[in-house]
């Protein structure tokens, strides 16, 4: 087992191996820390364009104000002697006439 690189607490890696791997999640890390700052200062550059841009209007935001409706069109009356819906007055379906309306009426 010796030969293998295994003892009683498990495997025994060579001390140069573990020294790269040391080394290299460093590398890694300082790497991911660097990026983090560049993320930071653009997150942060983005924020203070956007707060210049708001302070920068010379008019106020105005509130939503709903736009006036579509007309409505009157439903033409049934032609057929069929049921119609009570609520909206069109030709029912077969399915629907115990219910007396559509579903969405």
């Amino acid at each position: 087992m010796a030969d293998l690189g295994l003892d009683a607490d498990g495997v025994t890696f060579p001390p140069a191996m573990t020294e790269r791997q040391v080394a290299s999640a460093a590398l890694v890390r300082r790497d991911a820390d660097a990026a983090g700052r560049r993320y930071e200062r653009h997150e942060s550059r983005r924020r203070d364009q956007a707060r210049e841009r708001r302070g920068a209007a010379s008019e106020p935001v105005r509130p939503w104000v709903p736009g006036p409706l579509p007309p409505v069109r009157p439903v033409p009356p049934a032609t057929n002697a069929g049921p119609v819906c009570e609520v909206c007055h069109r030709p029912l379906a077969d399915a629907l006439v115990p219910h007396g309306r559509h579903f969405l009426c």
